[in-house]
C-alpha cells in the first residue's frame, strides 16, 4: 500500500506534459526470464530459463499523456529441466538436461501512460498475440553433442496473453529518447495441440527487460495566440 502511494506521489508531484507529436518509431531488445505453467508436470519437472525478445514498435501519442503501443518482434519462451533416464528395471541411470524452445512471431498492443518533463516514466498494459514458428526441444547427454528434436507439430500456432509493464525513458536531441523497460506477458491459451492429451494444459510466460531507442516524427500543429496587441493602452471612457 505505501509503494502505491508513492507511485501516486511521483505521478502528480510533476506536472504532465503534453506530446507535441503525433508518433514515436523505435527499436527494442531484451532477455528474458521464461517459463511454462499449467500442469503439474510442468510444475515438478521443469524450472524458469534465459530467452530473448527483439522487435519494433510504432506508437500514436494522444494530446495528452497517453499513447497506443503496437509492436511486431521475435520471442522465444519456453522452460529448462532434467530429464531421468533409467534401465529396464526402472532404476535411474543417467540425468539429462533439456529445454523446450517456443520461437514466436509476437504482436503487442498495449495502452501506455507517460509522465514527467525531462525524466519521462511511463505504464503500460494491454495484449499480445502470438504464432508460433518453431519449436525445439534440445537434450544433452554428458560427453555427446546436442540432440534436437522439431515438435512443432505438437503444439497450437496460436498464443495469446495480457501483458503489462513500466519503465523510464531519456530524451536526447529533442526527437529521440533510450528507454529501460520491465513487462511481464502472461499467456492465457492452452498451447498444447496434441489432440488425446487437451487436458493437459500447457501456458507460456516471459518476463522481457527490454532496452528500447525511439525517434518523434509528425509534430502537431498548435495555435498561437496572436499578443501584439496586448500591450496596446485601453481608449479612456467618454464622459
Amino acid at each position: 500500500m505505501r509503494l502505491i502511494v508513492f507511485l501516486l506521489l511521483i505521478i502528480f508531484s510533476e506536472n504532465s506534459f503534453g506530446q507535441n507529436y503525433r508518433f514515436n518509431v523505435g527499436l527494442e531488445a531484451s532477455p528474458s526470464r521464461i517459463s511454462l505453467r499449467g500442469n503439474e508436470t510442468l510444475k515438478q519437472y521443469n524450472k524458469a530459463t534465459i530467452g530473448f525478445s527483439t522487435g519494433a514498435f510504432l506508437e500514436y501519442c494522444f494530446p495528452e499523456i497517453l499513447s497506443i503501443h503496437a509492436g511486431f518482434g521475435l520471442e522465444r519462451k519456453g522452460a529448462a529441466a532434467e530429464k531421468n533416464v533409467t534401465d529396464l528395471n526402472g532404476n535411474i541411470i543417467a540425468n539429462v538436461p533439456s529445454r523446450s524452445n517456443f520461437d514466436y512471431w509476437i504482436f503487442p498492443v498495449l495502452l501506455k501512460a507517460t509522465f514527467g518533463k525531462n525524466l519521462k516514466y511511463f505504464f503500460d498494459a494491454g495484449s499480445y498475440f502470438g504464432y508460433l514458428i518453431q519449436q525445439n526441444d534440445i537434450y544433452k547427454l554428458a560427453g555427446n553433442p546436442s540432440t534436437t528434436v522439431n515438435v512443432t507439430n505438437l503444439d497450437k500456432r496460436f498464443d495469446s496473453g495480457l501483458t503489462a509493464g513500466f519503465g523510464i525513458a531519456i530524451p536526447f536531441k529533442q526527437k529521440y529518447a533510450c528507454s529501460i523497460e520491465l513487462r511481464d506477458n502472461l499467456g492465457f491459451s492452452n498451447i498444447n495441440g496434441v489432440q488425446p492429451y487437451d487436458s493437459w494444459t500447457i501456458r507460456t510466460n516471459s518476463a522481457n527487460l527490454l532496452i528500447g531507442v525511439s525517434y518523434k516524427f509528425i509534430k502537431r500543429i498548435t495555435k498561437s495566440v496572436d499578443t501584439t496587441n496586448l500591450s496596446a493602452p485601453v481608449p479612456a471612457l467618454v464622459k
